[in-house]
């Protein structure tokens, strides 16, 4: 399975790009400013191959991408 990174989930093209990636066997590693709310990212979370992130700031995201393989793409 490959990873993709999303951001804004939530908005704009987001929700659409996040069903139909995860549907095509990605794992959907996924921002949004409301995922600093721990409730709304496991929630979000729950979702198949999905897995919400905390991290807002670029260095954030990067370190938690990291942990994925995606970091420097």
């Amino acid at each position: 399975m490959q990873n993709v990174f999303v951001s804004n989930v939530l908005e704009y093209t987001g929700p659409g790009v996040v069903d139909v990636l995860s549907r095509s066997n990605y794992q959907v590693i996924c921002h949004d400013r409301s995922f600093t709310d721990p409730k709304k990212r496991a929630e979000y979370d729950q979702k198949d191959n999905v897995v919400a992130i905390a991290a807002q700031s670029r260095e954030n995201i990067a370190s938690e991408l990291e942990n994925f393989g995606l970091a420097g793409r």
